[in-house]
């Protein structure tokens, strides 16, 4: 089991959720493991669908997805997603060019292939207090 690193979080706060969709197995294990070790919880999904219904049974703080999964696009998910919980900051990964107004519905996006520290980078702005 991968424990979070205890200095990451405080134990006043509750740690921040975290839902990840990718369809490739490595990279959602590395995903996981970085963001975890940081003190996010971090929950899983492999296709959209299961991100769907996963969100609704247990919102998170922040939704990280993959353009292109076997059942449906980040922009479905996105969509279906927002429609209940319109402010839910979302970062998309790609490994296609998106034109800006695509861009401009998330909160970040990350080429692929992307160094882990630029994902944690990105939710660290997302999540940080302001």
């Amino acid at each position: 089991m991968i424990q979070p690193d205890p200095s990451a979080a405080s134990d006043s706060a509750p740690r921040k959720r975290i839902l990840i969709v990718e369809d490739d197995e490595f990279i959602l294990d590395i995903m996981v493991a970085s963001l975890y070790r940081s003190g996010y919880e971090v929950d899983t999904a492999t296709t959209g669908a299961e991100a769907i219904e996963k969100f609704h049974a247990a919102p998170c703080d922040l939704l990280i997805t993959d353009n292109r999964l076997p059942d449906l696009t980040a922009d479905a998910i996105f969509t279906t997603i927002t429609t209940t919980h319109p402010t839910v900051p979302t970062i998309l990964i790609s490994g296609l060019i998106l034109d800006v107004s695509r861009r401009e519905r998330f909160a970040a996006v990350l080429a692929k292939p992307f160094r882990f520290d630029e994902l944690q980078t990105a939710v660290d702005n997302i999540l940080s207090p302001r």
